[in-house]
């Protein structure tokens, strides 16, 4: 536990870590939820935090980390992943994350083309991904046959919207406000 942490019951003391503030745990006591948010964390994740082979949710936003993708394959389970407003340098290996059906991104300054790795997270459901830097055209998702949620304004997304949007049939929530966009669904 940091110095600066605004919660952090139980840390660094001998209860059990499931008993840690921002830690659930199942039944087994495996590691299944990590809630840090807005928790004044610094520093690099280490990515042995993919380890925790039943982890389902990690929601790290709003801390002044920075996070790598290496291992994050080891975690089959992950489903929903939190990292809005924290640095990220780049998402190399995030496609690995099979699993993912939520991922918040928005505020992470990735500045550049809409990022690839993102394109083979087909189980994605929610994608939110706002002020992020996003400098190109709106690529194709016609293979996220489950995405409900699809969040990207205020980035720099320029061209037509692209008419397959209307082809994803669970979606509820489209937003492409504040971007150089043009033409109708």
């Amino acid at each position: 536990a940091g110095a600066k942490w605004r919660r952090q019951t139980n840390w660094m003391t001998d209860s059990s870590v499931c008993t840690w503030e921002g830690i659930a745990c199942d039944e087994d006591t495996d590691i299944v939820e990590i809630d840090l948010h807005s928790n004044c964390l610094e520093g690099t994740i280490p990515t042995s935090l993919f380890t925790l082979s039943e982890l389902k949710v990690l929601d790290l936003r709003s801390n002044g980390i920075d996070i790598a993708f290496r291992n994050i394959e080891m975690v089959e389970k992950l489903r929903v992943l939190k990292l809005s407003h924290v640095k990220l340098n780049n998402i190399v290996g995030l496609k690995n994350a099979k699993g993912l059906e939520e991922l918040y991104l928005t505020g992470c300054d990735i500045n550049s083309n809409f990022p690839s790795d993102i394109l083979d997270l087909k189980r994605l459901k929610v994608l939110e991904m706002g002020w992020a830097g996003i400098t190109s055209f709106l690529p194709p998702f016609r293979d996220f046959c489950d995405m409900e949620h699809l969040s990207l304004p205020g980035n720099e997304i320029i061209g037509t919207v692209p008419p397959h949007l209307a082809h994803l049939r669970k979606l509820k929530v489209l937003n492409l406000a504040n971007n150089h966009l043009k033409g109708t669904i």
